[in-house]
């Protein structure tokens, strides 16, 4: 946990591997200053924020964003678990800056999203879009496997998917 100051998140020449969650508090901001893999949650909470740096975060659990992502560019987020994830909070859209869902039990967004590129991999990845969210994306978009991108839609709202690249 992170909480209430800026914290670079240094490592070697590898890639840093946590095995578990990430939780930046307070008015904390995070840096990542290299290639970042979690094998739990990111939870950004209210106040605090995460930057990604021009590097490559990989995410096995869900993203919880009640502060601030901060995409760099040049950096990519995948959403890589074994079991179903979420993108959700209170943050009212999170801009990622090229996301790519790799997760055949699916990513749900609770969230509205922007995002440079999205690429949704072969496999049976899927990536649903929640009634009355958004996803929208100004660069290239791959959808790589039948059924990838779900828009779902009932009584409180149509989701939507907006290809401006």
């Amino acid at each position: 946990m992170v909480s209430n100051s800026k914290i670079p998140i240094q490592q070697a020449a590898t890639q840093l591997s946590l095995h578990g969650n990430l939780t930046i508090t307070g008015s904390a901001t995070a840096t990542a200053t290299g290639n970042l893999e979690i094998e739990g949650n990111l939870n950004i909470n209210s106040g605090a924020s995460f930057e990604t740096g021009a590097f490559i975060q990989q995410v096995k659990g869900d993203i919880v964003c009640d502060g601030a992502f901060m995409a760099t560019t040049g950096s990519s987020l995948t959403m890589n678990g074994s079991v179903a994830q979420s993108i959700e909070g209170t943050t009212p859209t999170v801009a990622f800056r090229d996301l790519t869902i790799t997760n055949s039990n699916g990513v749900t967004l609770f969230n509205h999203i922007t995002t440079k590129d999205i690429t949704i991999s072969a496999g049976g990845s899927i990536l649903t879009v929640l009634s009355g969210k958004s996803l929208s994306a100004t660069g290239p978009t791959a959808i790589n496997t039948v059924q990838g991108l779900v828009l779902k839609s009932d009584e409180n709202g149509t989701a939507s998917f907006i290809d401006n690249g």
